[in-house]
Formats: structure tokens, C-alpha cells, sequence
């Protein structure tokens, strides 16, 4: 498969939960991100092409939000390195700034860096 993302995503040092607005049901673990999509580490599958209202849950409030708002479509699910989960991609189309801000606030303070003299 073509990657077709024009920004690099960020792994998080810890996984952000997802759930769906609307059934408030767990949607899965968020393992990468940017401003514009993340890849969720599930369980089962989610069908692939549908919109959802996501909540992204904060372990620690940012600016006194606990979690990030947005909608979000589902653009591919395939098997996880790990056969027993699902990597399941998400195109972010709408957020509000403030949620963005959130959001970009919240790849920077959770961003798995890797310790520069140690790679050396």
C-alpha cells in the first residue's frame, strides 16, 4: 500500500484512549498521531469508510480539558504483528482549534522520544 500521509506521526510514550461519541463504547488504544489522523490498536475490527465522533481521553487534563474532540474517518483496519488485535487508521476531518491546540499540546508532552546520546 502507497503511503499517501503528508505528516510523520508521532509514537506516544503512553496510549491515549479513544471512544465513540455516540455509543460511548471503547473504540481502542492510540499508538500514533498527528493534527490531521491516528492509527487505534483494538481488539476487533472497525468498519473501514464510516465517520465517527471521537473522544481522545488525556491521562492528565491539558489547558482543563480531560479529553480531545473530533470526527474522524475510518480509512483502513488490517491484523496487528500481533494476530490477536487490529491496527485501525483514522483520517481527522473536523476539530475545532481549541481542540487541535489540545491535541498538538498533548503529542508533545506524550511523544516517545528516543534519548539522542543513546543512539549515538
Amino acid at each position: 500500500m502507497t503511503e499517501r500521509r503528508s505528516l510523520d506521526r508521532s509514537n506516544l510514550s503512553i496510549y491515549l484512549r479513544a471512544k465513540d461519541r455516540d455509543s460511548d463504547e471503547y473504540m481502542g488504544y492510540m499508538i500514533d498521531v498527528n493534527i490531521c489522523g491516528f492509527l487505534l490498536l483494538n481488539e476487533h475490527e472497525l468498519p473501514v469508510n464510516n465517520t465517527f465522533r471521537v473522544d481522545i481521553e488525556l491521562p492528565k487534563p491539558i489547558d482543563g480539558r480531560s479529553q480531545v474532540e473530533c470526527r474522524a474517518v475510518s480509512k483502513r483496519c488490517v491484523k496487528s504483528s500481533n494476530p490477536s488485535f487490529f491496527e485501525i487508521g483514522f483520517e481527522i476531518i473536523d476539530i475545532h482549534p481549541s481542540e487541535r491546540f489540545v491535541l498538538e499540546k498533548a503529542i508533545l508532552r506524550y511523544e516517545f522520544v528516543v534519548n539522542q546520546q543513546a543512539a549515538r
